[in-house]
């Protein structure tokens, strides 16, 4: 008698078998875990099973708080569409939102869609990005979306320059190589820079500290073709703006340090005390370049017993909900508008546009971290 075949293993070779047919095609979502106990009328755990089983065979990828992709490269016919590689870092909640804006427009039409997970970062060494990119780069793309990240192997990028025909960098730009008629679909740091600046001084806090980016080596820098802390220099002019408007001393009264790339960068001694440094000189305000940096910016308040959102105002950068609503108090944060980007992306990607650059508006999220405005004699 032949052993009965366990069901997560029938339903995960059906679903293998549609993904190889085209049916969902590489870059799609599959069904909701709901969708799927229904369709097969099986229970959460079960279906947890079947999509661990099309992981782990390399079908699909599972994103959390997002649902589950497929990634096998046999997966969609790709005969007369438009091949797009994504370049981002696809477990960062911002491509979930970039990429769900772009599928918002395309979906239905002839683009073949690829997301590619990024394998490297702050400290990865050349070799091994420019790796990554020559395995990437074997599929052959129409047009390549580029995350500007400050990490990603832009002057290796070159020897790849025939073999697409559009090229877009979104969100930011950190390249410093010169690539012609290249898109730039980017949020507008200069007015993010401005909001945070405005904002706190209306509240009437003027001593700013800005945790900026970790500084990179200059030879990581010219070996990976980066730009060192653009986007942070563009930030800075936004505030000096806010400050030159209200009649202020931008250099007296605002400190930049670098901000903790990592956990590991949070408990660093020299960051610690610069970080302390700023409570000491009581300043009112913190804006952190990137959420996940102020948390240092809370531990620091608790070990100077000062309140976050009474004491000291803090503002975080990119709006990731997840930490954001989190903290407590909430952290107020600037929002860079991946939805409006993703649907330019989309644009650009239908249109072909070349040599194109469109700076989109940020938008400033209030939560509790940042208070409400002090009075004149605190200020």
């Amino acid at each position: 008698m032949s052993k009965r075949v366990p069901k997560y293993i029938a339903f995960s070779e059906q679903l293998k078998g549609e993904i190889r047919s085209g049916k969902y095609a590489r870059g799609s979502q599959l069904p909701g875990v709901r969708e799927l106990c229904s369709r097969f009328g099986v229970s959460y755990l079960t279906v947890s099973n079947i999509l661990q089983v099309l992981e782990g065979d390399g079908y699909v990828k599972r994103l959390q708080g997002k649902g589950t992709f497929v990634t096998d490269p046999q997966a969609a016919t790709v005969e007369g569409k438009t091949q797009v590689g994504y370049l981002v870092d696809i477990n960062i909640s911002t491509f979930g939102k970039l990429f769900a804006a772009i599928q918002e427009v395309l979906n239905g039409q002839p683009f073949y869609n690829i997301p590619l997970h990024t394998s490297f970062g702050s400290g990865t060494p050349i070799e091994q990005a420019e790796e990554w990119l020559d395995q990437a780069m074997k599929n052959r793309y129409h047009s390549l979306v580029i995350y500007g990240d400050r990490h990603f192997p832009y002057r290796h990028l070159r020897n790849y320059l025939t073999d697409f025909e559009q090229l877009n960098f979104v969100i930011f730009d950190s390249c410093a190589v010169p690539f012609g008629n290249v898109n730039r679909i980017l949020s507008d740091m200069k007015q993010a820079g401005y909001l945070a600046g405005r904002y706190f001084l209306e509240q009437g806090r003027r001593k700013l500290a800005v945790l900026g980016l970790q500084r990179l080596d200059d030879m990581y820098c010219r070996r990976f073709g980066i730009r060192n802390d653009n986007y942070v220099h563009l930030l800075l002019d936004g505030v000096e703006c806010a400050y030159d408007e209200a009649g202020l001393d931008f250099y007296q009264l605002v400190r930049l340090i670098d901000g903790p790339a990592s956990g590991i960068r949070a408990n660093d001694e020299r960051f610690h005390d610069e970080l302390r440094g700023c409570f000491e000189d009581e300043c009112e305000a913190f804006l952190a370049v990137g959420d996940f940096r102020a948390p240092a910016i809370y531990r620091m308040a608790k070990e100077m017993n000062v309140t976050v959102g009474q004491d000291i105002a803090v503002m975080g950068m990119l709006n990731t909900v997840a930490t954001c609503e989190l903290m407590e108090p909430t952290l107020s944060s600037i929002s860079i508008n991946e939805r409006e980007i993703g649907h330019l992306t989309a644009q650009a990607l239908q249109e072909k546009w070349k040599n194109e650059t469109i700076l989109v508006k940020p938008e400033l999220v209030i939560r509790n971290s940042s208070g409400t405005k002090i009075s004149s004699t605190n200020s």
